[in-house]
């Protein structure tokens, strides 16, 4: 299911990229996530539904860590290496932390609370988005070799 879901995302990530910006791919992103983790909170608990929200799930993230590349890209395009880098490693660092939240979460509030908590940290990765592109249309990055200093 994964791998079916992985390969239509990325075929559609690719196609639409040409059409629309990272930040509008990102945002998409996001959005189906929180409408599969709702979805996941409200339907019954039976394997078909299982596999409808890991499809969904699946295109999600298929949709947001491309997006977040090219816009890393696309915001320095001089330091693309460390930029990618330092992106992976936050990425894997927030996927540690969230396994701990939930490993926290789980005991005490049970699937309820782990979706909730998962939803608040989309919520925190909307906002951050949203500081980051206000912070972008602020601040232009200096490329290399457009500016010097005596």
């Amino acid at each position: 299911m994964l791998g079916v879901a992985g390969v239509a995302g990325n075929l559609f990530v690719t196609r639409a990229a040409r059409r629309y910006s990272a930040e509008a791919m990102l945002t998409a992103g996001l959005a189906l996530l929180a409408v599969d983790l709702a979805l996941l909170w409200m339907t019954p608990p039976h394997l078909q539904w299982f596999f409808v929200a890991l499809a969904a799930w699946a295109f999600a993230t298929d949709l947001l860590w491309p997006s977040q590349q090219r816009r890393i890209v696309e915001m320095v395009p001089d330091r693309r290496g460390t930029a990618l880098a330092l992106t992976a490693s936050f990425v894997f660092c927030g996927i540690g932390f969230g396994s701990a939240v939930a490993g926290h979460v789980y005991p005490v509030f049970g699937f309820a609370g782990v979706i909730c908590s998962s939803l608040g940290f989309l919520a925190l990765s909307a906002v951050s988005l949203i500081i980051s592109r206000a912070s972008v249309a602020r601040i232009q990055v200096p490329v290399a070799g457009g500016s010097s200093q005596s």
